[in-house]
């Protein structure tokens, strides 16, 4: 059954963050409601990313609703984008707000940008600049991650992106200056790409004091 394009009323109290282990890291539950006016408040002006990532979040509201709402695009100047030009961060937050309440309305925000960005992954890996980019060290699971770094530089100028590997199959992350949505959004990025490749994602996250900010600890079995 489709989503109604009409969402429930929202819960007016945010619950509290599940308690963190000795490193600060903590498995979210995604019950939290999303700010956009916040989240766009801290994001620079002259930040930017590329179509794809549009097209994405159109394609994902599309396969959710069976077509794309004129609500999905209220605040966004334009509803086509071609894939590896670059266009407003604050534009794809809108879209990808507005995304998540019409294609999850019985969730909060933070769980539906959190899905939103499954697609992510699947959506850089289908463009020439970003295969050349995600496999070049090859086609493993592993190979990516390696290259996840150079591929959020390209996919989001202006943002650090830094991983290492702890162990077979477990991953740290640590994003900065990541102002789209950076606890929901690219935490379900992070899970995504660990999907696609059919593994289960175990990822524990740490904030970091700035609503652009977040450590992962990411495994995968």
């Amino acid at each position: 059954m489709k989503s109604s394009l009409v969402p429930p009323a929202r819960p007016s109290v945010t619950p509290p963050l599940p308690k963190a282990d000795d490193e600060g890291f903590f498995t979210p539950t995604f019950a939290e409601e999303v700010s956009l006016e916040r989240s766009l408040s801290a994001c620079p002006a002259d930040s930017v990313t590329r179509g794809t990532f549009f097209l994405h979040v159109r394609d994902h509201v599309t396969k959710e609703l069976g077509r794309a709402p004129d609500a999905l695009f209220e605040g966004v100047p334009r509803r086509t984008w071609l894939p590896f030009h670059t266009y407003s961060l604050r534009d794809f937050m809108r879209l990808a707000h507005n995304g998540a309440r019409l294609a999850y309305p019985r969730l909060a925000t933070s769980d539906g940008l959190r899905r939103i960005g499954w697609m992510s992954y699947p959506s850089f890996a289908a463009t020439m600049a970003g295969r050349v980019v995600l496999f070049a060290f090859g086609d493993r699971l592993e190979d990516i991650v390696k290259a996840a770094p150079k591929a959020y530089g390209i996919g989001l100028p202006g943002a650090t992106v830094v991983s290492r590997e702890v162990g077979a199959k477990h991953w740290r992350f640590s994003l900065r200056d990541v102002y789209s949505f950076v606890d929901a959004y690219h935490y379900g990025v992070l899970e995504g790409t660990v999907l696609a490749f059919s593994y289960r994602p175990l990822i524990r996250m740490r904030l970091m004091g700035r609503p652009s900010d977040a450590d992962f600890d990411v495994r995968w079995e």
